[in-house]
């Protein structure tokens, strides 16, 4: 963990920008409470000097590859077009966690 945060810190520290920038960590498949019932030094560091959340309103089908694309866009699997981890199209054929941005039918948030 912490050589997570060092990465973060080296990682930022060679960006240089007048805009803000944003760091999202997602931790698939745990609670919302799990970091709070351990000790973990690097993340505790990270919320103190950012931002979490204590709940969420997961997208349906709660499966990873949505839910990164709906965090993404901001807009639910039946607008963005992933509507699960693998999937068939009956005009493209078969999707499974592809990297053709063109399965995505909404720009995503920082565009």
């Amino acid at each position: 963990m912490k050589k997570l945060c060092f990465l973060l810190f080296l990682f930022s520290s060679f960006i240089h920008s007048d805009e803000n920038i944003v760091i999202v960590i997602s931790l698939d498949g745990i609670r919302y409470d799990y970091l709070e019932r351990t000790e973990t030094d690097a993340f505790s560091y990270l919320r103190k000097g950012g931002a979490s959340a204590s709940s969420l309103v997961p997208v349906y089908q709660s499966s990873t590859f949505p839910t990164h694309v709906t965090m993404a866009t901001g807009v639910t699997p039946d607008l963005h077009g992933i509507l699960h981890n693998s999937f068939y199209d009956k005009e493209r054929g078969s999707f499974s966690y592809s990297p053709d941005a063109s399965w995505i039918q909404y720009e995503p948030v920082w565009s």
